[in-house]
């Protein structure tokens, strides 16, 4: 899903689908003449993304904002400072905290277990579907697992959605090694 989140990836498959549509709909070419539209229609629109490519953010600004000027730490750090006593391993510690700064749009050494979703992280603006991503993966990891909805509703802050999450990931590793054990 990271591939429909980029804007010049997105502008680049309009142009090639509008392109092929058109050339396709309205010329009824032969299969050459659509194989070598393809192209064409591909640099189009990398050519009206490139904009988006040199200007646009890499992370969000007014997220960065609320953040404020906190130090960033190393994700191992991270997994010290905040979850070593914890039944998480480091890997799945850090492996969740990347999915949040990756879908937040913040740098993964801002993030701290306190940070809120409905606050620090929070949409920018009102078209801003960035965690929705994160949603998505989690609702899928509880589906997988056949937890209820309704669990993934208490999810406030990174620290919770790290404990269920690696709760999740650690029940569905026991389950697929069980299975993987009585075949």
């Amino acid at each position: 899903m990271t591939f429909l989140r980029s804007p010049m990836k997105l502008v680049q498959l309009a142009v090639c689908a509008l392109g092929l549509f058109v050339v396709v709909y309205y010329e009824r070419p032969s299969l050459a003449a659509v194989l070598l539209s393809f192209p064409l229609f591909c640099l189009l629109g990398f050519a009206l993304a490139l904009p988006w490519v040199i200007w646009g953010p890499k992370y969000n600004r007014r997220r960065l904002a609320r953040i404020g000027d906190r130090e960033a730490i190393a994700p191992k750090e991270f997994y010290r400072r905040f979850y070593a006593g914890s039944s998480l391993s480091e890997d799945v510690v850090v492996k969740l905290l990347n999915e949040v700064a990756e879908a937040a749009e913040v740098p993964p050494g801002l993030i701290r277990p306190d940070d809120r979703f409905d606050d620090q992280l929070a949409p920018t603006r009102n078209w801003d579907d960035s965690l929705v991503e994160l949603i998505w993966a989690m609702e899928d990891r509880a589906k997988r697992l056949r937890i209820a909805r309704t669990d993934l509703r208490r999810i406030a802050t990174v620290d919770d959605y790290i404990r269920t999450v690696g709760e999740l990931e650690r029940a569905l590793a026991s389950r697929t090694s069980v299975r993987a054990g009585s075949v």
